[in-house]
């Protein structure tokens, strides 16, 4: 919604009066992580590899966890977001 609104620019002021509510800092604070399920590891894999190379900041490489396949990172503005492949039976 705020994509065209660029930083410096008032964002914030728009933000805050939509939502009712000041904004976080997101470089030290996170409120929420996005989600995006996908269906292969290597996909997994290949998207961390493009948000990396594109100077996105890959928090945890994709990797094994209990129950599940994944990797983690910030965009530009913070925002924390996770790819997900659950395994069979979760």
């Amino acid at each position: 919604m705020f994509a065209s609104i660029g930083r410096g620019s008032g964002w914030k002021k728009i933000f805050e009066r939509f939502v009712s509510a000041k904004a976080t800092n997101t470089a030290k604070s996170s409120e929420i992580i996005i989600t995006i399920g996908a269906k292969t590891k290597k996909e997994i894999e290949k998207i961390t590899d493009k948000l990396e190379n594109a100077g996105g900041k890959v928090i945890d490489q994709p990797n094994r966890y209990d129950g599940y396949f994944g990797s983690t990172f910030a965009d530009p503005y913070g925002h924390k977001w996770n790819l997900l492949l659950f395994e069979k039976g979760m």
